[in-house]
């Protein structure tokens, strides 16, 4: 019997263990018609295609509501991707239009359905709507005529994610983030904070991934065809076989800005490991896709004598990619970071051909493939690797820094020399340098121009409004100051600094305490390791660092402003980070924590990437970012000379530092660090530590400047 709208109660939804009905068979759950919610536990990549009764899926969509206006897409976006996940596999539980009672049916079945599941995914097209902070998925037949309608006439979305906490992975993708129609007859609505739009930001527990269709607050396009923006993109991209689910969704989001030009969707993961919706490799024949690239005989040959000269034993130039061949290209990709799987694409051929003078049909490279390329050279000392980048990206951004790198290498007799009695030019752009043995050293980053803050939609007040903004030449510290380094300041001007914020200095201990002590710049503990970044700094101790510095070397160091140092972080990338826009991947560029590790004040660091260091790593650990700075994000937070703003308005626009107005008792802090996860690794995210203050994650990096 159906439950008369305008219950004072709702009843609990049925918990598994609870008197549960035996699921049909999986083949009936196909036959059924259904709504369109996908929730779906991913398998781990190294790990073999799975059976079907370890892939679920419900799928709910709905169109027709009966107290307000239809939506023209969600039954077609439901069907569509019941037919994918299908032929993916997966048993899929699937919904149209449903009602209150047939969404909560579905829901308890699919939570039997999806105990102990290896892959559990939730899809969900419709309306959905926020109050007070939580979010709900509205059946077709919902009156919602007050606020206090909401808890009993809608499904939470809690309950979505409750359903499926016995799935070992679990995926919960929302194409739901339309107009809420209900608000202008709610009553009630405004004093219970019913949004209008968009679904309000939600925490994804360990082991899930939660994927909206638009940001956190913001409304989604309903589309004016067959299906909606998003879940066109998604139907796009989710049977490609080969993608992590993480990318997959990252191109997802690419596609949907790039259709809308406004509409941002949104992934909050806490996902550890690879997981793939598709087969997890791809699996080409290399000879198709060297075909592809128009490789002749005698481009083979060219490609196989590039092997050669780059050390790795390819065997005779025969034009024939065999068994050692193939080795030779496995080796060579590890050697440079990527995916050992022994064929190559146009920019490998390229790099290989470069070697000997061969180079394959010209064909565009996207920014992100040519800021790959760069990180994947950006530290080498072969000149092939620049005269392979220029013969690709000859315009490209980092072409000068290409140029000067290959004047550098092939030595002084190669370099242009100045006049006689001309002055100085100084460092060329993308030069490192150090000015004294124990100075930090230094990279020279070239003028340009770039939209600093977090887009409309993205990000909070404080990084906003985005702006454009000139950066003039200057150099920036490889790598943020170290113990060593920070011990000469210390040395000469007595300069110790105590009562620091610390982690237990243990290095058995994989838990994170906080506790109050008086501790040195070297805390977190091991002071024999001086390569590690220097800890526990106040603002006002780099600051003396960097005045110290100046008068030890008659040249200008200083702390960068938060313009320059977003601007070199960024690295002429537009993503959140500078390896895109997933935390996903973060383990070969940060050293942090995952989100799913924390409690409170304690959390198993060593977890999140397994890479041995507890608390800080030793300065040039990980990767990179295409300018040449390490640790850049992560490691720890690094000061910069801004005062306090609490948003962009009013800020300069040639990235002088901001010292103005504002809150000077307060100075910038960036980067995020050893104990941060996903947020505040981010180039545009901005901290505020007061300018005494010291913690175990807070050290700098120094700017110098350039005439």
């Amino acid at each position: 019997m159906r439950r008369r709208h305008g219950a004072t109660q709702k009843p609990a939804r049925r918990r598994v263990g609870a008197q549960r009905r035996k699921p049909p068979a999986p083949g009936e759950w196909r036959r059924r018609a259904a709504f369109v919610v996908t929730l779906a536990t991913l398998g781990h990549g190294a790990a073999p295609a799975v059976a079907a009764a370890d892939r679920v899926a419900l799928v709910i969509g709905n169109s027709a509501y009966e107290h307000t206006s239809e939506l023209a897409n969600p039954v077609n976006d439901a069907t569509a991707m019941r037919d994918a996940l299908t032929r993916l596999g997966f048993d899929v539980v699937f919904r149209r239009d449903a009602d209150e009672d047939a969404m909560e049916d579905a829901l308890g079945a699919f939570e039997e359905m999806s105990a102990g599941a290896d892959l559990a995914l939730v899809f969900y097209a419709g309306h959905g709507m926020e109050m007070n902070g939580a979010n709900y998925l509205v059946p077709v037949d919902a009156r919602l005529s007050s606020a206090a309608a909401v808890g009993r006439e809608t499904v939470a979305l809690d309950d979505v994610l409750n359903a499926v906490v016995e799935a070992r992975t679990r995926i919960v993708i929302l194409d739901a983030c339309r107009n809420n129609p209900f608000t202008r007859s709610m009553r009630g609505a405004v004093r219970a904070n019913v949004r209008s739009g968009g679904l309000a930001a939600v925490a994804a527990g360990a082991g899930s991934l939660v994927a909206y269709a638009a940001a956190a607050g913001d409304v989604a396009d309903d589309g004016d065809g067959r299906h909606s923006p998003f879940t066109e993109a998604l139907l796009a991209q989710i049977e490609q076989p080969g993608v992590e689910v993480r990318i997959m969704l990252g191109n997802v989001g690419e596609a949907v800005r790039t259709r809308t030009g406004r509409q941002q969707p949104f992934v909050y993961s806490s996902l550890s490991g690879e997981h793939y919706l598709g087969n997890a490799s791809v699996g080409p024949n290399p000879a198709a896709v060297e075909a592809a690239l128009g490789l002749g005989e005698s481009a083979r040959r060219a490609v196989q004598r590039g092997l050669v000269a780059a050390g790795f034993a390819a065997g005779a130039p025969d034009g024939v990619f065999g068994p050692t061949t193939r080795a030779a290209i496995r080796a060579w990709q590890r050697s440079r970071g990527g995916t050992p799987n022994g064929y190559l694409d146009r920019l490998s051929a390229t790099a290989l051909g470069a070697r000997v003078g061969f180079s394959p049909p010209a064909a565009a490279a996207s920014p992100q493939q040519e800021t790959v390329f760069w990180q994947s050279i950006a530290d080498s000392s072969d000149p092939a690797d620049f005269e392979a980048y220029l013969q690709l990206f000859a315009n490209g951004t980092f072409a000068p820094l290409a140029r000067n790198r290959l004047a550098a290498l092939r030595g002084p007799a190669d370099a242009p020399r100045p006049a006689a009695g001309a002055p100085s030019v100084g460092p060329r752009d993308g030069e490192v340098f150090r000015d004294c043995p124990s100075c930090p050293e230094m990279v020279v980053i070239p003028a340009g121009a770039f939209l600093m803050g977090s887009p409309p939609g993205q990000g909070v007040e404080q990084t906003q409004p985005q702006r454009r903004v000139r950066v003039k030449r200057f150099a920036l510290g490889r790598y943020e100051v170290t113990r060593a380094e920070y011990a000469a300041f210390v040395a000469s001007t007595g300069r110790e600094g105590n009562g620091c914020w610390v982690a237990n200095d243990d290095p058995r201990r994989f838990a994170y305490t906080v506790r109050s002590a008086r501790a040195s710049w070297r805390s977190p503990g091991y002071p024999q390791m001086e390569d590690h970044p220097a800890v526990c700094v106040s603002w006002d101790d780099a600051r003396a660092y960097v005045h110290w510095l100046s008068r030890e070397t008659g040249v200008t160091y200083r702390l960068p402003s938060e313009a320059e140092w977003e601007y070199a972080a960024r690295a002429a990338t537009s993503t959140s980070r500078y390896w895109g826009d997933l935390f996903s991947g973060h383990c070969a560029h940060a050293n942090a924590v995952d989100a799913a590790t924390t409690q409170r004040f304690e959390v198993s660091w060593a977890a999140s990437c397994n890479d041995g260091w507890v608390f800080t790593a030793p300065v040039g650990t990980f990767a990179a970012n295409a300018l040449g700075l390490f640790e850049v994000l992560g490691n720890v937070r690094e000061w910069v000379e801004d005062c306090r703003h609490d948003s962009y308005r009013g800020a300069p626009s040639d990235a002088s530092p901001w010292t103005s107005g504002g809150d000077c008792d307060f100075r910038g802090s960036r980067g995020g660090s050893w104990r941060d996860s996903s947020y505040d690794l981010q180039s545009a995210v901005r901290r505020f530590p007061g300018v005494h203050v010291r913690h175990d994650d807070g050290g700098f990096r120094v700017a110098r400047t350039l005439n």
